[in-house]
């Protein structure tokens, strides 16, 4: 974890102990949840759903930390809160890689059906 000084010293926090940011984050969260929970459904899609699941019980850590923040103004509790979604996003953010990384493949297969199929009729 950073040095919790360097969080009290750099900005202004008043973002966080906003509502707004709460809400939004425990939403987002149980979205997560619920969208990771259907994904499991099948067998295939448990493998990405699983990871879905993680990254939203991570961002409702990092609501359940942003909220005891807001009543306490304590830094630690900011701290794991900037730690969980930044663990959540790190998840996110390799399941969009892979994801991306298979639509090029699809679309390479597509291209190279298309093309073997005209050059098939010449």
């Amino acid at each position: 974890m950073e040095d919790i000084n360097f969080l009290k010293s750099s900005a202004d926090f008043s973002v966080v102990q906003g509502k707004p940011l709460n809400g939004w984050t425990k939403f987002v969260g149980i979205s997560y949840i619920v969208y990771g929970s259907l994904m499991c459904v099948g067998i295939l899609t448990a493998a990405i759903g699983i990871p879905i699941i993680f990254a939203g019980l991570r961002i409702l850590r990092a609501y359940e930390d942003m909220k005891r923040f807001s009543e306490s103004n304590s830094y630690y509790n900011l701290a794991n809160a900037v730690d969980n979604l930044n663990g959540s996003f790190k998840i996110t953010g390799i399941l969009i890689v892979i994801g991306l990384s298979f639509m090029a493949l699809y679309i390479i297969a597509i291209v190279a059906i298309m093309f073997l199929g005209i050059m098939a009729f010449r």
